[in-house]
């Protein structure tokens, strides 16, 4: 029984990695383009296990309605600086929902994803690893 959940855990976190691909491809696939402001970034130099930056970027949608939205945490965004324009892409039916139009796709929790699930697969058919090393 152990296994078989285990098996299922592994399923459920290959299907949130697939879920986490597909949002992200369809936002730069459907988003609606939009120039943004970074308007402000937070550097935590306090951090020791992140030392990436978080932007507040400014946008305005087709309707001329005003969004603020933050960006995750990244060392990808520490050479930009406040008052640079950057491109996003917006849900037309979710202006809250949004992304940095760099035209790639985020992969940290995806590989993650993938990894774990395939993991607790490969764990859940041969069990106990130090199981497979022992004389029977």
């Amino acid at each position: 029984m152990e296994r078989l959940i285990t098996a299922l855990t592994g399923i459920a976190v290959l299907l949130i990695g697939f879920y986490l691909y597909n949002k992200q491809d369809n936002m730069y696939k459907n988003g609606i383009p939009a120039i943004g402001i970074v308007t402000e970034k937070d550097t935590n130099i306090l951090s020791t296990r992140n030392k990436g930056s978080r932007l507040t970027i400014s946008f305005t949608d087709k309707q001329d309605s005003n969004y603020d939205f933050q960006t995750s945490r990244d060392t990808a965004y520490n050479s930009f600086k406040k008052g640079d324009t950057v491109r996003v892409l917006y849900k037309e039916d979710n202006p809250n929902y949004v992304v940095l139009d760099n035209g790639t796709i985020s992969m940290k929790e995806i590989v993650g994803c993938t990894v774990i699930g395939i993991a607790l697969i490969i764990f859940s058919i041969f069990g106990d690893i130090s199981s497979l090393f022992k004389k029977r």
